[in-house]
């Protein structure tokens, strides 16, 4: 048996800022991923809260579309959130797609909200 030793590489992709608190934002992408039927989980971690997208590539097409709209993004929430603030993360989220595909491994995209 032999054993290996080798360095390793985080890489993270290009951020957006929030516009809306943790919970907000979480809330946001896991309602998403609820309303296309796509399984995710949450994890707390000492960086924040990392949220695992299981068909990212079909999440991503999503917010690409037409589709979602901050309007959309709104009553997916279910609460009261700034609409300027949830408007500026949909036009971020929607500017990001191309870049974050490349993020997308086996189907899944972690996201790390912080």
């Amino acid at each position: 048996m032999s054993l290996n030793m080798r360095p390793v590489r985080e890489e993270w992709g290009a951020p957006t800022s929030l516009f809306l608190d943790t919970d907000g934002a979480v809330n946001l992408l896991a309602q998403v991923s609820d309303s296309l039927g796509i399984a995710y989980g949450l994890t707390d971690t000492d960086d924040g809260t990392e949220v695992i997208i299981h068909e990212g590539r079909r999440f991503l097409d999503y917010v690409e579309s037409k589709e979602f709209t901050a309007p959309t993004a709104y009553r997916l929430l279910k609460k009261t959130v700034n609409k300027r603030c949830l408007a500026c993360l949909v036009q971020n989220l929607k500017g990001l797609v191309d870049n974050w595909r490349g993020f997308v491994d086996a189907d899944e995209l972690r996201i790390l909200v912080d």
